[in-house]
Protein backbone atom coordinates (compact mmCIF):
# COMPACT_ATOMS: atom_id res chain seq x y z
CA UNK A 1 0.00 0.00 0.00
CA UNK A 2 1.41 3.25 -0.74
CA UNK A 3 1.35 6.06 1.36
CA UNK A 4 0.53 9.59 -0.12
CA UNK A 5 1.77 12.39 1.42
CA UNK A 6 -0.36 15.36 2.08
CA UNK A 7 1.02 18.80 1.70
CA UNK A 8 -0.35 22.00 3.70
CA UNK A 9 -0.55 24.21 1.81
CA UNK A 10 1.70 27.61 3.29
CA UNK A 11 -0.12 30.89 2.89
CA UNK A 12 2.04 33.92 1.95
CA UNK A 13 2.87 36.55 4.66
CA UNK A 14 0.86 39.28 5.24
CA UNK A 15 2.79 42.92 3.69
CA UNK A 16 5.20 43.89 5.74
CA UNK A 17 3.83 47.18 6.11
CA UNK A 18 -0.07 45.68 7.06
CA UNK A 19 -0.35 45.81 10.71
CA UNK A 20 -1.04 42.27 12.36
CA UNK A 21 -4.67 42.23 13.81
CA UNK A 22 -3.29 41.73 17.10
CA UNK A 23 -0.35 44.24 16.93
CA UNK A 24 0.01 47.42 18.72
CA UNK A 25 -0.59 49.20 15.86
CA UNK A 26 -4.12 48.00 15.23
CA UNK A 27 -5.20 49.64 18.42
CA UNK A 28 -3.92 52.95 17.95
CA UNK A 29 -6.60 55.68 18.02
CA UNK A 30 -6.81 57.37 14.36
CA UNK A 31 -5.20 60.78 14.14
CA UNK A 32 -8.78 61.76 13.33
CA UNK A 33 -10.70 60.29 16.37
CA UNK A 34 -8.01 61.59 18.95
CA UNK A 35 -8.87 65.15 17.66
CA UNK A 36 -12.31 64.17 18.14
CA UNK A 37 -11.54 63.03 21.35
CA UNK A 38 -9.35 66.36 22.50
CA UNK A 39 -12.36 68.18 21.20
CA UNK A 40 -14.72 66.42 23.39
CA UNK A 41 -12.79 67.01 26.70
CA UNK A 42 -12.05 70.60 25.53
CA UNK A 43 -16.12 71.16 25.83
CA UNK A 44 -16.66 68.98 28.65
CA UNK A 45 -14.22 71.96 30.52
CA UNK A 46 -15.81 74.37 29.03
CA UNK A 47 -19.38 73.14 29.72
CA UNK A 48 -18.54 73.64 33.51
CA UNK A 49 -19.45 77.03 34.42
CA UNK A 50 -17.34 78.91 37.37
CA UNK A 51 -19.71 80.49 40.14
CA UNK A 52 -17.65 83.86 41.54
CA UNK A 53 -20.25 85.52 43.56
CA UNK A 54 -22.97 84.52 45.89
CA UNK A 55 -25.58 85.99 43.83
CA UNK A 56 -24.74 83.44 41.08
CA UNK A 57 -24.71 81.08 43.60
CA UNK A 58 -28.02 81.49 44.65
CA UNK A 59 -29.29 81.48 41.19
CA UNK A 60 -28.25 77.96 40.48
CA UNK A 61 -30.83 76.78 42.83
CA UNK A 62 -27.80 74.41 44.42
CA UNK A 63 -28.97 72.69 47.41
CA UNK A 64 -31.84 74.62 48.62
CA UNK A 65 -34.58 74.92 50.21
CA UNK A 66 -34.71 71.96 52.20
CA UNK A 67 -34.74 68.65 52.31
CA UNK A 68 -31.86 69.75 50.14
CA UNK A 69 -27.97 69.76 52.19
CA UNK A 70 -25.80 70.87 49.28
CA UNK A 71 -25.86 74.97 50.59
CA UNK A 72 -24.87 73.97 54.28
CA UNK A 73 -22.20 71.25 52.99
CA UNK A 74 -20.57 73.39 50.92
CA UNK A 75 -20.13 76.86 53.70
CA UNK A 76 -19.40 73.83 56.27
CA UNK A 77 -16.71 72.63 53.68
CA UNK A 78 -14.83 75.97 52.95
CA UNK A 79 -15.03 77.46 56.46
CA UNK A 80 -13.97 74.18 57.98
CA UNK A 81 -11.86 71.49 55.41
CA UNK A 82 -9.15 74.17 53.82
CA UNK A 83 -7.71 77.30 55.14
CA UNK A 84 -7.01 81.00 53.27
CA UNK A 85 -3.90 79.04 50.98
CA UNK A 86 -6.42 76.28 49.98
CA UNK A 87 -4.22 74.25 52.11
CA UNK A 88 -6.81 70.92 53.14
CA UNK A 89 -7.39 70.73 56.92
CA UNK A 90 -9.93 67.53 56.51
CA UNK A 91 -8.44 64.22 55.02
CA UNK A 92 -10.13 62.93 52.02
CA UNK A 93 -7.34 60.07 51.64
CA UNK A 94 -8.67 58.62 54.81
CA UNK A 95 -12.50 59.01 53.97
CA UNK A 96 -12.94 61.52 56.67
CA UNK A 97 -16.68 62.79 56.91
CA UNK A 98 -17.86 60.22 54.00
CA UNK A 99 -14.83 61.84 51.35
CA UNK A 100 -14.37 58.52 49.05
CA UNK A 101 -12.86 58.49 45.61
CA UNK A 102 -14.60 60.25 42.77
CA UNK A 103 -13.48 58.55 39.87
CA UNK A 104 -15.06 60.99 36.86
CA UNK A 105 -15.42 57.83 34.94
CA UNK A 106 -18.24 59.75 32.41
CA UNK A 107 -15.78 62.75 32.22
CA UNK A 108 -18.02 64.54 34.41
CA UNK A 109 -14.86 66.90 35.39
CA UNK A 110 -11.32 67.51 32.95
CA UNK A 111 -9.72 64.47 32.79
CA UNK A 112 -6.68 64.33 35.45
CA UNK A 113 -3.10 64.39 33.50
CA UNK A 114 -0.69 62.97 36.09
CA UNK A 115 -3.23 60.60 38.22
CA UNK A 116 -0.25 59.91 40.52
CA UNK A 117 -0.26 63.80 41.98
CA UNK A 118 -3.97 64.39 41.83
CA UNK A 119 -6.89 63.06 42.58
CA UNK A 120 -10.73 63.61 42.71
CA UNK A 121 -12.73 62.88 46.08
CA UNK A 122 -16.46 63.75 46.86
CA UNK A 123 -18.42 64.32 49.64
CA UNK A 124 -22.08 64.36 50.74
CA UNK A 125 -23.49 60.96 50.15
CA UNK A 126 -25.20 61.01 53.79
CA UNK A 127 -25.54 57.28 53.11
CA UNK A 128 -21.98 56.71 53.36
CA UNK A 129 -19.66 55.70 55.93
CA UNK A 130 -18.78 58.07 57.83
CA UNK A 131 -21.05 60.68 56.86
CA UNK A 132 -22.58 60.51 59.98
CA UNK A 133 -19.58 62.88 61.35
CA UNK A 134 -20.82 65.74 59.43
CA UNK A 135 -22.25 68.59 61.28
CA UNK A 136 -25.76 68.53 62.68
CA UNK A 137 -26.85 71.52 60.17
CA UNK A 138 -25.66 69.36 57.15
CA UNK A 139 -27.69 66.48 57.96
CA UNK A 140 -30.77 67.66 59.83
CA UNK A 141 -32.90 66.94 56.65
CA UNK A 142 -31.82 64.01 55.69
CA UNK A 143 -34.70 60.69 55.08
CA UNK A 144 -33.44 58.13 53.44
CA UNK A 145 -36.93 57.40 51.88
CA UNK A 146 -36.54 61.16 50.65
CA UNK A 147 -33.97 61.42 47.09
CA UNK A 148 -34.06 65.48 47.55
CA UNK A 149 -32.30 64.93 51.07
CA UNK A 150 -29.40 63.43 49.47
CA UNK A 151 -28.63 64.53 45.95
CA UNK A 152 -26.06 66.85 46.60
CA UNK A 153 -22.32 66.57 46.72
CA UNK A 154 -19.17 68.71 46.75
CA UNK A 155 -16.58 67.32 44.61
CA UNK A 156 -12.52 68.16 45.56
CA UNK A 157 -9.19 68.10 43.05
CA UNK A 158 -6.65 67.35 45.77
CA UNK A 159 -3.03 67.76 44.97
CA UNK A 160 -1.53 64.71 46.85
CA UNK A 161 1.91 66.20 46.90
CA UNK A 162 1.19 69.69 48.44
CA UNK A 163 -2.02 68.38 50.30
CA UNK A 164 -3.69 70.96 48.55
CA UNK A 165 -7.35 71.64 47.21
CA UNK A 166 -6.86 72.91 43.55
CA UNK A 167 -10.68 72.54 42.18
CA UNK A 168 -13.88 72.51 44.09
CA UNK A 169 -16.90 71.76 42.89
CA UNK A 170 -20.62 71.45 43.35
CA UNK A 171 -23.04 68.82 41.95
CA UNK A 172 -26.58 67.86 41.98
CA UNK A 173 -25.54 63.55 42.06
CA UNK A 174 -23.23 64.33 39.08
CA UNK A 175 -25.43 66.01 36.57
CA UNK A 176 -23.26 67.52 34.05
CA UNK A 177 -25.85 70.59 33.38
CA UNK A 178 -25.69 71.07 37.34
CA UNK A 179 -22.33 71.09 38.08
CA UNK A 180 -20.51 74.36 38.85
CA UNK A 181 -16.87 74.67 39.93
CA UNK A 182 -16.82 77.79 42.32
CA UNK A 183 -14.18 80.48 42.04
CA UNK A 184 -11.63 81.87 44.23
CA UNK A 185 -13.84 84.62 45.15
CA UNK A 186 -16.72 83.10 45.81
CA UNK A 187 -14.59 80.94 47.95
CA UNK A 188 -13.51 83.74 49.71
CA UNK A 189 -16.60 85.29 50.22
CA UNK A 190 -18.17 81.90 51.99
CA UNK A 191 -15.24 81.33 54.22
CA UNK A 192 -15.20 85.33 55.55
CA UNK A 193 -18.76 85.08 56.40
CA UNK A 194 -18.08 84.83 60.22
CA UNK A 195 -21.89 84.02 60.84
CA UNK A 196 -22.96 80.60 60.19
CA UNK A 197 -26.67 81.38 59.71
CA UNK A 198 -25.81 84.57 57.20
CA UNK A 199 -25.22 83.33 54.00
CA UNK A 200 -28.28 80.73 54.13
CA UNK A 201 -30.05 83.73 55.02
CA UNK A 202 -29.18 86.27 51.96
CA UNK A 203 -29.63 83.43 49.79
CA UNK A 204 -33.15 82.19 51.27
CA UNK A 205 -34.82 85.39 51.30
CA UNK A 206 -32.82 88.01 48.98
Amino acid sequence: MTLRTQLVPKYPQPPQDIPHPRSADSFRLHPMMTNHYSLLFAILVIAIKTLNTEEELKETGFGFPPPRHGLALIKWYVKTCIDNNMVALCNPVAGQFGFHEFHNSGFLLPPLKDKHTYMYFTIGNLHYRHAKDLPYEVRKYYDPHNKMSNMDRVIVKLNRNKNKIEEIYISEHYNPPRTFQLGASLIGDLRQDQNSQNILHKIFYY
